[in-house]
């Protein structure tokens, strides 16, 4: 039976693209003053639906390695946790330094007072997430923390207290009776939380479980074309009205918008045209996309700070302000890109280094001499 692996190798090229995405969106934003309306040419650049995408991966991928492990419950919530926050500390970290050393907008005060900031940020982060997509929002006493004003040292981690709260969610669904109990209650938090930024990943949870063979060509660029309309629709402020009336609902899990529905919704079908079709596995499969998926939560991680505080100055200064606007934001487009590929080189040894931690964390303590035999074996076995 071939490994999980190499059953889902192509997941790794659909995260390097994604990543490309999310860099080529904000490198947009930050050097190339670019803004809506959107049309086909936001495929290049829509790191929005990556992002949904992301979480629909992790739902599939998590879904896998949860019913495939036998490990304490503890040990799997402080496994991920530290697979998740390890980077992030240190990408808050790098994040800071780049901002204190290039004194950007946004380092206000001492570096004690900065220090405080980075600190106040880096908790939020781990903790409760960011005002508009925490999933902490209502819950008593989180409101006062969320809106409190906080310095943005990094926007693109409000993701990582989704991705930590989805798979905790993902992790108590695997813990339920297999069969139609299981079918049920994921079906039920599906349609409870269809509207939030949960759903992604339980549609990638019961692709896992479903996981269709689509062999029409035509089928799978139906998919496409409807996530590309979809989307498109979104970054344009266009809702559809089946996507106003689900946020209508107040009986729902809250959400943040139509926006995130009509995006989680365009990931979906996405996901979907990938898991179903094989011709496209096999072209995410290569080995120059596992070596981009490899560096894929490197580059998410370091590039924002790295195009605030090395982009945009390099971009004005009078380095590149004699060239015409376009090639010098073309100049610091080069530069980032340089240095977000040297960033990620480091990063992605923290990355590793994160996971064998997470993973001796699922490990239980070797057998001592007083145990017996038996009690050792049964160990190895649950293992």
């Amino acid at each position: 039976m071939a490994s999980t692996e190499q059953r889902y190798g192509y997941l790794d090229g659909l995260r390097g693209i994604g990543a490309l995405q999310v860099f080529a969106l904000h490198a947009s934003i930050a050097l190339f003053a670019a803004t809506g309306p959107y049309g086909l040419n936001l495929m290049l650049v829509d790191g929005q639906l990556a992002v949904f995408l992301f979480f629909c991966i992790s739902g599939f991928v998590l879904t896998g390695v949860y019913e495939n492990r036998q490990s304490q419950l503890w040990r799997l919530c402080a496994a991920r946790a530290t697979r998740l926050f390890v980077p992030t500390l240190f990408a808050c970290l790098f994040a800071a330094l780049l901002r204190f050393a290039f004194n950007v907008k946004g380092v206000q005060g001492s570096p004690v007072e900065f220090a405080g900031q980075v600190l106040d940020f880096t908790m939020r982060t781990i903790t409760i997430g960011h005002t508009d997509s925490s999933l902490l929002r209502h819950v008593p006493g989180v409101d006062d923390f969320l809106h409190r004003q906080s310095s943005n040292i990094n926007s693109a981690l409000w993701t990582i207290h989704v991705e930590f709260v989805g798979s905790l969610l993902i992790l108590a669904l695997s813990r339920l009776p297999r069969g139609w109990y299981r079918a049920v209650a994921i079906a039920i938090c599906a349609a409870l939380a269809f509207r939030s930024l949960l759903f992604p990943f339980l549609a990638g949870s019961i692709l896992y479980y479903w996981q269709p063979t689509v062999r029409s060509g035509l089928v799978t660029l139906g998919l496409f074309i409807a996530a590309i309309i979809i989307s498109i629709a979104a970054s344009n402020s266009s809702y559809f009205g089946w996507a106003l009336t689900i946020t209508s609902f107040d009986w729902i899990i809250p959400a943040q918008s139509a926006y995130s529905v009509q995006k989680s919704f365009a990931a979906t079908l996405l996901f979907l045209a990938v898991v179903a079709s094989r011709p496209l596995q096999e072209s995410l499969s290569t080995r120059g996309m596992a070596v981009l998926g490899r560096y894929s939560f490197p580059i998410y991680l370091t590039h924002v700070p790295i195009l605030a505080t090395i982009g945009r100055p390099l971009r004005t200064s009078w380095l590149l302000s004699a060239l015409p606007p376009l090639a010098a934001s073309i100049g610091a487009l080069l530069a980032c890109i340089a240095a977000t590929i040297l960033a990620s080189i480091v990063f992605l040894r923290i990355d590793q280094m994160a996971i064998r931690w997470g993973r001796s964390i699922l490990k239980p303590a070797p057998p001592s001499p007083g145990r017996s035999i038996v009690e050792s074996l049964g160990t190895k076995q649950e293992t």
